[in-house]
């Protein structure tokens, strides 16, 4: 579950404006996580974990690809 509330508000008109918000709220995400790029992580529990995301002792991998 995640839970949280923000307190300002955006209008985001064009594409170019999401894209860069949304790439702002990620990058800041990643530098205050607990976690970095490429840390290895044990599982512990798979509840809540749908099938198709992990499986057996695969982890899931979030990545931004090109276009």
């Amino acid at each position: 579950m995640l839970t949280f509330s923000e307190s300002r508000q955006r209008t985001l008109n064009t594409p170019d404006e999401i894209a860069a918000y949304l790439g702002e709220t990620v990058r800041s995400m990643q530098e205050d996580g607990p976690f970095k790029s490429g840390d290895e992580v044990a599982i512990t529990s798979r509840s809540g974990l749908p099938p198709e995301i992990g499986v057996g002792d695969v982890g899931i991998m979030l990545c931004d690809l090109p276009n």
